[in-house]
């Protein structure tokens, strides 16, 4: 080296330095989608239980089941969007905030519905599954629910799951 230096000199400092934002920067990504996924794991089992508690509710009206239903989400760590009641099924909107969510998101969302099964239009006895020996037994009771979650926005309401259609 020269007593006056390399135009170089300093260079590995700059690419050290720009690699750990690059760094730094994949990781609070990464922090705020875990942040996010988890967050909406949170708002939709909110809306899954506020929703049977109202459904449970709503014999006594919309104003009991949606306060029931808030006290349950406001228990999971959300807040109540919006509730209501379509004849006996409750439909139910749960927000929970994001931490460490990145500027310009919003809060997480969870939608449920629940409400009673309706009777097979078949008469004759409801088909039971087949049952390992030793395991235990089914039993159909007259407070059956379902709960049916669909996805946020203006779409309809969906069933998910074995029953499903198709």
């Amino acid at each position: 080296m020269s007593a006056q230096g390399d135009a170089d000199d300093g260079a590995a400092t700059v690419w050290a330095v720009a690699g750990m934002a690059v760094v730094m920067g994949a990781l609070v990504i990464a922090m705020h989608l875990a942040a996010a996924i988890t967050a909406r794991h949170q708002a939709e089992a909110a809306a899954d239980l506020a929703a049977l508690a109202a459904a449970a509710l709503a014999v006594q009206g919309t104003d009991a089941a949606c306060a029931r239903a808030g006290e349950i989400a406001a228990a999971m760590g959300g807040t109540i969007a919006s509730c209501g009641l379509s004849g006996w099924d409750a439909l139910v909107e749960v927000r929970v905030t994001v931490p460490l969510a990145l500027p310009g998101t919003g809060p997480a969302r969870g939608r449920a519905r629940a409400g009673p099964v309706p009777e097979p239009e078949a008469s004759g006895p409801l088909p039971v599954p087949a049952l390992a020996p030793g395991s235990a037994t089914l039993r159909r009771t007259a407070a059956t629910f379902v709960v049916a979650a669909g996805p946020i926005g203006d779409s309809p309401w969906q069933l998910h799951g074995a029953d499903a259609p198709t």
